[in-house]
């Protein structure tokens, strides 16, 4: 049966979005995120939450991100509840640069470390949307860095919804050895993320999100 709303604790957010075509095809791009309150108590809701992340994540990956980028939607399932269903919300935004972008499986990323060892205790993002205007050669510089720095500094921060409550950004581990997430509720190992480290070297997800092949007449 459904869990109490106070024995609620982390949320898990996805993004979906797309890379429109560039002389290629259109693209998926998704991000999963995973957030824990730091408090009970107090019901926590889906939609307060989800106001916070807009007005502090997305905001500043939208300031850096190509004009080719759309998210499309944002889902929300409570982890600790087998039986929660996600929740959608629409949303019709899109990146500000509107200069040439790299290919659409270049990506910026950031590793995630929290204060344990091990596989289990290290996440990374890799965001969509690169602009050709952020890199010297292999590297993000100049104004581009400093706007993907203000989105690695943002994602550093808790965040304090409306109701209010603290929510910090944790890796979640899918190891079977860790969690188990049928069993209601879930038991899951979430640990809290203590440094972002933005790569300035320009990532891939080749396999993932690589345009396909277009050929000369």
């Amino acid at each position: 049966m459904p869990l109490a709303p106070n024995q609620l604790l982390t949320l898990e957010l996805k993004i979906y979005g797309k890379l429109a075509a560039a002389g290629g095809n259109d693209l998926p791009c998704q991000n999963v995120f995973h957030y824990r309150r730091t408090s009970v108590g107090v019901n926590a809701t889906k939609g307060a939450f989800l106001t916070r992340f807009v007005a502090a994540i997305m905001t500043p990956y939208l300031a850096a991100a190509s004009d080719r980028y759309f998210p499309q939607q944002y889902s929300l399932r409570w982890i600790d509840d087998p039986t929660d269903r996600e929740v959608f919300t629409s949303t019709a935004a899109q990146g500000a640069i509107a200069t040439d972008s790299e290919p659409s499986h270049d990506a910026v990323s950031m590793l995630l470390r929290t204060n344990l060892r091990g596989a289990n205790y290290r996440g990374s993002k890799h965001w969509g949307g690169v602009n050709e205007s952020d890199t010297t050669g292999d590297v993000l510089t100049g104004g581009g860095l400093a706007l993907w720095v203000a989105l690695r500094d943002a994602l550093r921060l808790p965040l304090v919804d409306a109701i209010p409550l603290t929510w910090n950004l944790v890796v979640l581990s899918r190891s079977p050895l860790l969690s188990n997430f049928t069993m209601s509720p879930a038991l899951y190992t979430a640990t809290d993320v203590s440094e972002v480290q933005l790569n300035k070297r320009i990532g891939s997800m080749e396999r993932r999100r690589k345009a396909k092949s277009v050929f000369a007449p």
